[in-house]
């Protein structure tokens, strides 16, 4: 049996490696309109949240068959508020997140293409497939840009074991700016923002913090910017992942977390998915993300039209807690304030919110 992935990303190799572990027998191909993986993702370093799961993520992605390694642990993370706030908050047990490097050869995107390679998987790039012939698409965020970020990856960082997170409106309206370290003194600052109707201006942004914040500054001191950084995405409750015949995985299918992002995640995640279903015949079972897009998507909301900021919650926090305190009570505190928070609002106002979010932005699968 012939199966034909569209994409050759994280999410389109992860279904074909699943696909082809389980049915040696199946003829799996991959074609992507880019000219190589280097094109398709510039060097960069991404965070993946770990402190959300129940299972250490390393060890949850050997469980499903993927051969990854090379993921930087991250134990202390230190948000910077405004008026010289912050807290610095360290994990007494497991890592808080994971960072991966992009765009290199040990980068997780090559480790899955070199898994697929071994696996006589049949990649062709520069190369597409007829829709109507396509049984899988994972080609990434194709409608409207919910959410734009910029940064700069940098090189010759002393500093790699710490993220720093920017919660400030004078800087990063909606959205927040961050420093994410990777072992080998590589460092990636990028700012976003997740309001379609506040994107401008992020570039002149995030160099104004870079200039004004002193533990920026700090960080870059004796560092090079190498590269510049530009992303978007797309977030939003899709009705279906399916599309006649064909599947949908990662963004393609609209499983990026408003709030949270889990692109990466959600991408390994629905493509393992999406290669379980077609190895056995059996449905497609995505139920797994959309409770955490539907929280997502009303956090966001409740950020971007309802005044109920990571800023102002992380500010609030600050007065009822050390600035300097373990991440375990950390997030304890803030999961009871937001909860807090968020039953103040009037919930019909959120709903209808999120509704007219929907109609305003419907999450087209064609």
């Amino acid at each position: 049996m012939e199966i034909k992935i569209a994409g050759a990303g994280i999410a389109g190799l992860s279904a074909a490696i699943t696909l082809k572990r389980l049915r040696k027998d199946f003829d799996i191909s991959i074609r992507d309109k880019a000219d190589s993986i280097k094109d398709k993702t510039p060097r960069g370093v991404n965070a993946l949240r770990n402190y959300a799961e129940k299972i250490d993520i390393q060890k949850r992605y050997a469980d499903l068959g993927f051969k990854l390694q090379n993921f930087h642990p991250i134990k202390r993370q230190i948000f910077l508020l405004n008026t010289g706030k912050y807290f610095d908050i360290e994990s007494n047990k497991k890592p808080i997140f994971y960072t991966t490097i992009r765009g290199i050869k040990s980068s997780i995107d090559n480790m899955l293409l070199q898994q697929a390679i071994d696996l006589k998987i049949n990649i062709q790039w520069n190369s597409t497939f007829k829709k109507e012939e396509t049984d899988i698409f994972a080609t990434g965020a194709e409608l409207y840009s919910h959410c734009v970020g910029f940064g700069q990856h940098f090189i010759d960082v002393e500093e790699t074991d710490t993220i720093y997170i920017l919660q400030n409106s004078k800087y990063c309206p909606y959205g927040y700016m961050c420093i994410l370290p990777y072992s080998n003194n590589e460092a990636t600052i990028i700012l976003g923002k997740f309001n379609p109707n506040h994107q401008s201006q992020i570039k002149s942004d995030y160099n104004k913090a870079l200039q004004e914040i002193p533990q920026f500054q700090d960080y870059i001191q004796g560092a090079s910017a190498k590269y510049e950084v530009n992303g978007i995405g797309n977030y939003g409750l899709p009705s279906t992942t399916i599309n006649g015949s064909s599947l949908l995985i990662g963004e393609r299918a609209g499983l990026l977390e408003a709030f949270r992002g889990y692109g990466v995640h959600n991408a390994i995640l629905s493509g393992y998915a999406a290669g379980i279903a077609l190895a056995n015949g059996s449905d497609y079972n995505t139920e797994m993300f959309f409770q955490s897009l539907e929280r997502g998507l009303q956090r966001r909301i409740a950020e971007n039209e309802l005044n109920l900021s990571s800023e102002r919650i992380l500010t609030e926090l600050f007065d009822r807690i050390p600035n300097n305190v373990s991440w375990e009570r950390f997030r304890s505190e803030l999961k009871y304030l937001e909860k807090e928070l968020l039953e103040k609002l009037d919930l019909s106002i959120l709903m209808n919110s999120v509704d007219e979010w929907n109609r305003k932005y419907p999450f087209s699968i064609e």
